[in-house]
């Protein structure tokens, strides 16, 4: 997750500090000050055993928008530890409500859009416009979607997981790569350009065994990860991913479209990474984690 700032990242309470400018009210308008949010996010956070950390905020527009994030962690009802992102975005100029999103990887820009960096970047946004009802709403926004955290961890990890189990050749990744360059979508964005066939072919070859250890590792550009050794799936979808990181700075909605795009080619061609058993009634129920990539409404 990043932050996209011109006048400099600045400490929480630096961000704390700047207070509603006065004559800011009216009988409509009633902003909820920086640190009165941050600490109501942080007690929701608590409440839901959540911890904040590494928080990175920014000020824009003479000090009447906030924009920052923190990394999440937490752990499962399986004692398994979850991480996420948590952007935050508030303003005392009528343009924009306070909210809050998270997700993956997002990235939260000083105009307080919230833009995702994949497909599974942002997984819920809540807030509320500054009026007179938001004391009693924007509590019970923010720990609605906080609620989904451990819904989206679940359904990513079972994703992440099926794809595991699905050995790969080398014959069936090269097929997979021409394949995936020729699929569309209702995005309309292509996962890969045709130059980018041979380098998600490379990466793949490349994380077959850690190239580090051997002469001349200094030479190699490409980060290595020993999840992505095994000839799977999952393998194959962090190969393209690895790919689609080199160019998602150029343009960050066209980068999460094209995210958007690869999750479905796989949703589509590794149809059981898509379903997993519910525990209630046995029935088999996908899993399609909500995108809501970006937010511009006081709503």
């Amino acid at each position: 997750m990043s932050l996209i700032v011109t006048t400099g990242v600045v400490r929480e309470a630096v961000a704390c500090s700047v207070g509603i400018p006065d004559n800011c009210e009216t009988a409509t308008y009633k902003p909820i000050s920086n640190r009165d949010l941050i600490e109501l996010v942080r007690k929701i956070c608590t409440d839901r055993d959540l911890t904040l950390i590494k928080g990175k905020f920014g000020i824009s527009n003479k000090g009447q928008r906030m924009f920052g994030m923190w990394e999440v962690r937490g752990k499962t009802m399986n004692n398994g530890m979850q991480k996420f992102m948590l952007g935050i975005a508030n303003s005392y100029d009528k343009e924009i409500a306070a909210k809050i999103c998270f997700g993956s990887k997002v990235t939260v820009c000083e105009n307080l859009d919230f833009v995702a960096e994949d497909a599974d970047g942002i997984c819920g946004v809540g807030g509320h416009k500054h009026t007179t009802k938001m004391g009693r709403l924007l509590p019970t926004r923010i720990g609605e979607q906080l609620d989904k955290l451990e819904d989206f961890y679940l359904s990513m990890e079972h994703f992440y997981n099926s794809l595991r189990g699905i050995e790969l050749s080398d014959e069936d990744v090269a097929l997979h790569i021409f394949r995936a360059h020729a699929f569309t979508d209702t995005t309309q964005k292509k996962i890969i350009t045709p130059l980018q066939c041979n380098d998600v072919y490379a990466y793949w070859k490349f994380s077959e065994k850690n190239p580090y250890g051997s002469d001349g590792a200094s030479e190699h550009q490409m980060p290595w990860h020993s999840d992505f050794e095994q000839r799977n799936a999952y393998a194959l979808y962090n190969s393209f991913t690895e790919i689609q990181k080199k160019h998602q700075s150029k343009n960050l909605p066209n980068a999460h479209e094209r995210g958007i795009t690869l999750n479905n080619y796989f949703r589509e061609n590794f149809p059981s990474s898509v379903w997993r058993k519910d525990g209630d009634n046995s029935r088999m129920e996908q899993m399609t984690p909500s995108i809501a990539w970006r937010e511009h409404s006081q709503n």
